[in-house]
């Protein structure tokens, strides 16, 4: 391929005096040279005719080299600023949800905010998250900072927000916002006499996390008393393996690691009410969670080792009380298809889009539009490509989706990575597309980082690619994104907030994101919702939450059933306005299906298509 481009612009260059001949002549030389100038001006003559021959011989070489562009060179594809324009000139501007919206600039480091997501009620004060640790940008606790970050994207379903380190908290500031959220990570970094003053004062809701909560009673010990009627003090109580949170037994993960939990003990009931309960290993019961007057306090950060049936869901449902206490109880549920490619099987999707039709089912099915199998996997030994044009059977079963209640999703472009093993065979569909990861001795995939050389440019790149084969196909542009495993980079979230209003997934937060700077994979953490929320790159996230069917199970996890699923189900509704939100994959029948759409449904949510939960 590179020899075919090579030969190309190099007959560009010996035709451009030719053709400068024949313009001379046409035209008394005036048009010619005057041409001639214009682009000598523009400093980009030669590399504007050479890039046009290169285009030509794209189009006429067909979707089979475009294929081959992604597989040979996934990483360094970064095109100039004329393609870049015509690209964005390509794309369609219709929209079944609203017009994306462009992502903030980069941060400063320490202090960052971001917009509301759609479920929010107009004209809502933003919420201030603070995090300690010590110092800001890379100085701070970069832990501290992705707790931060993960309670700023979950408030983000209420109201806008504002992330910074606390001991930059200025007087009074806390009458400006709809509610404050601390976490005290740092023992050693107190929070401001000014802040612990405005909490004191009781005109803002304030939910206080894990540390340095003695610091506030110790600021007005007889106001603290009569007032709130509780203390916490340390060490944390280790083996702490349930929740009880509204009638709901929800887990908890003790890892080797595990700090533990701060001890409670209310003094006055009558000040101090009990939200939440946690069991310890001996069996005896503290509480994990309490509110008095304005404030709430949570005995632990709620964000690590969470899970679909975890304690994570209680502070979740908290934030209503502090920022929509008036939101009345309603249990919405979504499912999604997942991984269908151009080599999917036509009659497979039809029988579970009639299935969901007849069920009464708005659905979703996310789709890839490039396959790729570089080592034959699937075709015994021989490699192989194609694209959704390729596959008409397959496209007009896509179109009997829709016609049947589905919404299409982007689903990766090619759900791999070119030539790599990432981390299994490089079929689309199986490895990961943004994001590195390997296998170990165990055969457990361990998430590695950044692509290597990736940028935005590059993910708008793909993206763009990836769309122009929708469009070949006779299909209408995706409006929602989701990446493949859910795993992407900081510079691919921005790209798709550029290109797509909203985002199908869970994902992953860069503590970056608040202190600036290059991002480090590895401080970063996963994080679900459930319910919608706008994120630090300006997406609206429609959430997932409850996983799928794994027949083999993962990484040492058991098999997930469908009872499985129905269960997570069950625990999510302690979340008074929540989303049972998972995804299925058509190779595994109607049957378990079917037994997942009857338990949600029995559970009382009402199945809802994408759109309305972001509403």
């Amino acid at each position: 391929m590179t020899t075919i481009l090579i030969t190309l612009a190099a007959i560009a260059l010996i035709a451009y005096p030719l053709l400068l001949l024949i313009l001379m002549a046409a035209s008394g030389g005036h048009r010619a040279r005057r041409w001639f100038r214009g682009l000598r001006r523009g400093g980009q003559g030669l590399v504007a005719l050479g890039l046009a021959a290169v285009l030509a011989a794209g189009v006429w070489a067909g979707p089979k080299v475009v294929t081959r562009l992604v597989a040979d060179d996934p990483i360094d594809c970064h095109p100039t600023g004329a393609v870049r324009a015509q690209q964005a000139a390509a794309r369609s501007t219709a929209a079944d949800l609203s017009a994306p919206s462009r992502p903030p600039e980069r941060p400063e480091p320490g202090v960052v905010s971001g917009a509301a997501a759609p479920t929010a009620e107009p004209g809502t004060r933003p919420a201030l998250v603070l995090y300690d640790g010590g110092g800001r940008g890379r100085d701070a606790d970069w832990t501290a900072q992705l707790t931060a970050q993960q309670a700023a994207n979950l408030a983000s379903h209420f109201a806008p927000w504002t992330v910074k380190p606390v001991a930059e908290y200025e007087a009074g500031e806390a009458r400006e916002h709809s509610a404050v959220l601390y976490f005290g990570s740092d023992p050693d970094s107190p929070p401001p006499a000014s802040f612990l003053d405005d909490v004191l004062a009781g005109t803002v809701p304030v939910l206080w996390a894990d540390k340095n909560l003695g610091r506030l009673a110790d600021r007005a010990p007889w106001l603290w008393k009569s007032r709130y009627g509780f203390r916490a003090t340390g060490p944390g109580i280790e083996g702490v393996d349930r929740v009880d949170y509204r009638g709901t037994a929800l887990t908890r993960q003790n890892p080797p690691d595990d700090p533990g939990i701060r001890t409670v003990r209310v003094d006055d009931p009558g000040k101090a009410k009990v939200l939440a309960e946690a069991r310890h290993a001996d069996g005896g019961r503290s509480p994990w969670a309490v509110r008095a007057a304005n404030l709430w306090y949570v005995s632990e950060s709620p964000f690590d080792y969470t899970s679909p049936t975890d304690r994570y869901l209680a502070f979740n449902d908290m934030l209503f009380d502090l920022l929509a206490p008036a939101t009345e109880e309603r249990h919405r549920a979504l499912v999604r298809l997942e991984d269908i490619g151009p080599n999917a099987d036509p009659e497979q999707l039809r029988d579970i889009g009639t299935c969901l039709h007849q069920a009464k089912v708005p659905f979703s099915f996310g789709v890839l539009p490039i396959y790729i199998d570089p080592y034959g996997k699937a075709n015994q030994g021989e490699p192989t490509s194609f694209t959704l044009k390729d596959r008409p059977e397959v496209v007009e079963a896509l179109r009997y989706l829709m016609d049947h209640g589905g919404t299409m999703i982007m689903h990766g472009v090619t759900h791999q990575l070119g030539t790599l093993k990432n981390p299994y065979h490089g079929v689309s569909g199986e490895d990961f597309e943004f994001f590195m990861a390997h296998q170990d001795h165990r055969e457990f995939v361990i998430p590695d980082g950044l692509v290597p050389g990736a940028s935005r440019e590059w993910a708008l790149e793909r993206i763009d690619q990836g769309l122009g084969e929708f469009r070949a196909a006779g299909l209408p542009r995706p409006q929602i994104w989701e990446f493949p495993h859910y795993a992407a980079g900081p510079f691919d979230y921005e790209a798709v907030a550029e290109d797509f209003g909203y985002r199908y997934d869970a994902a992953m937060v860069y503590a970056s994101s608040v202190h600036g700077g290059f991002p480090n994979a590895h401080e970063r953490a996963d994080q679900f919702f459930p319910y919608g929320v706008r994120d630090v790159y300006g997406t609206a996230v429609i959430p997932e939450n409850l996983g799928n069917v794994e027949t083999d199970g993962h990484n040492g996890q058991p098999p997930r059933t469908a009872g499985d699923i129905v269960d997570a189900a069950r625990t999510n509704l302690v979340v008074r306005d929540g989303v049972a939100s998972f995804f299925y994959h058509p190779p595994l029948g109607v049957d378990r299906l079917d037994e997942i759409l009857r338990g949600v449904r029995d559970l009382g949510y009402d199945f809802v298509r994408p759109s309305d939960v972001m509403k």
